[in-house]
C-alpha cells in the first residue's frame, strides 16, 4: 500500500458580488478517540496476570523478525511497540510503547524498562508519535485487533522512508489454520469448537481468513 501526503493550493476565495449579503459559517470538528474493543477492554483487565502468563517468543522468531526488519544490532535504532500491552523485555533500542489499555499501559510502566517510553495512543492514533521518527513498528500478538486502512495510514505516518512494519504471533496448534494436522486429539476438538463460532469482529474474521488462504 502506497500512501502519500500531498500539499494541496487552497482554492482561490471566490469573489462575493457588490449587491450579495457577506455570510460566515462557523464549522466545528469533533474528533473522538478510538475507542478499545468491548473483548479487549475486559479480556486484558487482569493485566498482571497476564503479564505473569502470556507465553513467550522464541529468541531464534525475535531474532529473524529484527533481521527482516534490518534493525537487528543496531542499537541507536528507534522502535515503536504498537499495542506493547505489558511488554517482553527488548534491549538495545529507542522504544516508544504505545498502548491503549490503561491497566496493561501501568503494568508496563511499573517495569521501568530502560530505553523504552511509555505512550497512550492507538494504532489509529500514535499520539506523541512524531512523523518519521521510527526505523521500525512492531506489532506482536495484536494486529487483528485494528487490521484496517486507518492504521495502516498511520504507521505509514511515523515510518522513516524506508522503515517496515513487522508483525509476530505465537500461534498454538488449536488455532492454527483449519486443515493443518495437530498433535493431540484435545487440541483437534477445541480447535472445531474455534472454527464454529462465529466471532463478530471482523478483523479476527478476516485473520481466520488469511488462515485458511495460507494454507491452501
Amino acid at each position: 500500500m502506497k500512501i502519500t501526503n500531498e500539499d494541496h493550493d487552497p482554492k482561490p476565495t471566490p469573489q462575493a458580488h457588490p449587491l450579495q449579503i457577506e455570510q460566515t459559517v462557523l464549522y466545528t470538528q469533533v474528533v473522538m478517540p478510538p475507542a478499545i474493543h468491548p473483548i479487549a477492554l475486559t479480556g486484558f483487565s487482569k493485566a498482571t496476570s497476564y503479564d505473569a502468563h502470556r507465553p513467550s517468543y522464541p529468541p531464534v522468531a525475535v531474532s529473524a523478525l529484527l533481521e527482516h526488519l534490518e534493525v537487528a544490532n543496531e542499537p541507536h535504532n528507534r522502535i515503536v511497540d504498537l499495542a506493547a500491552g505489558t511488554m517482553q523485555r527488548r534491549e538495545g533500542y529507542e522504544i516508544l510503547a504505545v498502548e491503549p489499555h490503561e491497566g496493561m499501559r501501568g503494568v508496563l510502566e511499573g517495569k521501568g524498562l530502560k530505553g523504552v517510553k511509555v505512550l497512550e495512543g492507538s494504532a489509529e492514533k500514535m499520539t506523541g508519535v512524531e512523523k518519521e521518527w521510527a526505523d521500525a513498528v512492531i506489532v506482536a500478538q495484536a494486529f487483528h485487533w485494528f487490521a484496517k486502512d486507518e492504521a495502516l495510514q498511520e504507521i505509514y505516518r511515523v515510518l522513516k522512508p524506508g522503515g517496515a512494519l513487522g508483525l509476530i504471533w505465537n500461534v498454538e496448534d488449536y488455532n492454527s489454520p483449519r486443515d493443518w494436522i495437530l498433535a493431540t486429539k484435545w487440541e483437534g476438538k477445541l480447535k472445531e469448537i474455534l472454527w464454529s463460532v462465529e466471532t463478530r469482529h471482523t478483523n479476527f474474521d478476516t485473520m481466520n481468513g488469511a488462515k485458511s488462504s495460507m494454507s491452501d
